[in-house]
């Protein structure tokens, strides 16, 4: 009798222990499935794209000053961000004169003004070196950089894609041709080939945001060309190309009725992979002074700005950099998720 007692209390208590022990499988189970839903399907970089394409919809409705970012105020120069509120300890700090002393008297007289003066709306994320609210310039900035991607993205897809059709359906010595244009224009140094354009664009005067977008383009096609060529290496010898040819069709036909169809895959997956490089590219030579000129917001300019106040004013680089960094990371987990959803070589998710 007594050993059935000990051996129900035992039950009991083991049941009691798995009872206590459920909650936290079940909680292990939901992260799990979380994290395997995040895997399949690439919420958060998607989330960040929505709202890139919103805020450069949206720019002049969510920018707290006016669209065309030219307002200027000295007085708030480097100001700090004060998420949507006046930093009234910063505004103390602004003396009436910095030639003369004031009192105390005239001294508090301009603080109360300039706390009235300075609008609660304006620099939540902080102010630039010229008093410029920077919320207004990343909001604007983000226009910049979908347009120059996009712009980017139709001459690449347009003029990679055609040579890289010709090139592996042709062969020969026609495919050699390109390959090594292919070769020598990879091998050419980017950044250099920008200022040297950009000094000969400046001197004849003309508009150096076309030449952005000129450099972009030239720089978008390349990736197009050796993917679209293996493609249609291995499509040509498929049995209804083979058919098409011998039922008389013509070579222009076979490449965008036969060719083509066949490479939509891999041109949307260099193209979702294209984007950021793209970005990082115009960001790249707006830093160096080659890109957008002022007073256009483009982010790889603020970065610039702020880079000689980057201990006592780190929001200017900070901020900008880190809109970079996260339209850039998103676009290549997109790439990478439209590879291995597209591709069943490479398909790692069931």
């Amino acid at each position: 009798m007594t050993q059935e007692v000990s051996q129900d209390k035992t039950v009991a208590t083991s049941d009691h222990l798995t009872a206590e022990k459920a909650p936290s499988k079940t909680s292990g189970n939901i992260l799990l499935r979380i994290w395997q839903f995040n895997r399949r399907w690439p919420v958060l970089p998607a989330t960040v794209l929505i709202l890139l394409v919103f805020a450069s919809i949206f720019a002049p409705l969510l920018a707290p000053t006016e669209p065309d970012n030219t307002a200027q105020r000295l007085a708030f120069r480097n100001h700090p961000p004060t998420w949507g509120r006046a930093d009234e300890h910063s505004l103390a700090e602004v003396p009436v004169d910095p030639g003369r002393d004031a009192s105390a008297r005239e001294r508090s007289a301009y603080n109360r003004a300039l706390q009235n003066y300075h609008p609660q709306s304006w620099y939540i994320i902080g102010g630039d070196n010229l008093g410029r609210d920077l919320l207004t310039r990343v909001v604007f900035g983000s226009r910049i950089s979908l347009r120059v991607a996009a712009i980017g993205l139709v001459v690449g897809v347009l003029v990679g894609t055609t040579l890289g059709m010709v090139a592996g359906y042709f062969g020969g010595w026609t495919d050699e041709i390109l390959m090594r244009l292919v070769d020598i224009w990879m091998a050419l140094p980017f950044i250099l080939l920008a200022l040297a354009l950009a000094v000969v664009w400046n001197n004849n005067g003309w508009n150096q945001g076309w030449l952005v977008f000129m450099l972009i383009g030239l720089l978008a096609w390349v990736g197009f060309v050796r993917q679209v060529r293996a493609d249609s290496l291995r499509i040509r010898s498929r049995d209804y190309v083979l058919a098409a040819k011998i039922a008389g069709a013509s070579n222009i036909r076979i490449l965008f009725r036969h060719v083509l169809p066949g490479t939509y895959s891999t041109v949307l997956v260099v193209a979702s992979l294209a984007v950021g490089g793209l970005i990082l590219a115009e960001s790249t030579l707006s830093f160096l002074g080659v890109g957008f000129p002022d007073p256009i917001p483009a982010w790889g300019k603020s970065v610039s700005d702020g880079r000689a106040f980057i201990e006592e004013a780190w929001w200017i680089t900070v901020f900008p950099g880190g809109a970079i960094f996260l339209t850039v990371m998103s676009f290549n987990f997109i790439g990478d998720w439209l590879r291995d959803r597209l591709d069943p070589r490479l398909r790692q998710l069931d």
